[in-house]
């Protein structure tokens, strides 16, 4: 009886052991690339160095997208985020603060990485993943970056594709 008691007792620590870990929540993302070389800073309103991820749902159902950045150190930042719909005169904030969002059949959003208010420069990585209800679908997005630089000379753009512009 002693035998089986010093087997079984660490045999029940590892299974709720490795119950506890499998309860963390996931993603379960069927697509993802990762994008290098993000670059942001925002010590004032005057200077300023902001990177713009779009993402387009190229296929004809909804899917679920989420983008995570990391700062120099590993640190997910995702916090400082901004998701946008609409363009230029008429931008919508459809979520703040969370690189979670829904992406419509067809439809592009925007992800901006904006530490407005704080002295945050940082040089890091994105991941972009996605996710739909349809489990046959295996390349549903593309997606591009545009960084933004301001200072008091002016404004300049960058504009490079993710993936180099294949679907993913």
């Amino acid at each position: 009886m002693k035998t089986m008691t010093k087997v079984l007792v660490p045999l029940a620590l590892i299974l709720i052991l490795c119950g506890g870990a499998s309860a963390q929540e996931s993603f379960n993302a069927q697509g993802s690339t990762v994008v290098t070389n993000i670059w942001s800073y925002h010590p004032d309103s005057v200077n300023w160095f902001v990177p713009y991820i779009n993402v387009t749902n190229i296929t004809g159902t909804d899917v679920q997208c989420k983008i995570t950045i990391y700062d120099h150190d590993g640190n997910d930042i995702t916090h400082y985020s901004k998701i946008y719909s609409g363009g230029i005169g008429n931008w919508t904030i459809i979520a703040s603060g969370t690189g979670e969002f829904n992406l419509p059949a067809h439809g592009t959003r925007m992800y901006s990485l904006k530490p407005e208010g704080t002295q945050i420069y940082t040089v890091g990585h994105a991941v972009i993943e996605w996710k739909s209800n349809d489990p046959l679908l295996r390349k549903a997005v593309i997606a591009g970056i545009t960084t933004l630089r301001a200072d008091s000379k002016g404004i300049s753009t960058g504009i490079s594709e993710i993936n180099n512009g294949q679907p993913f």
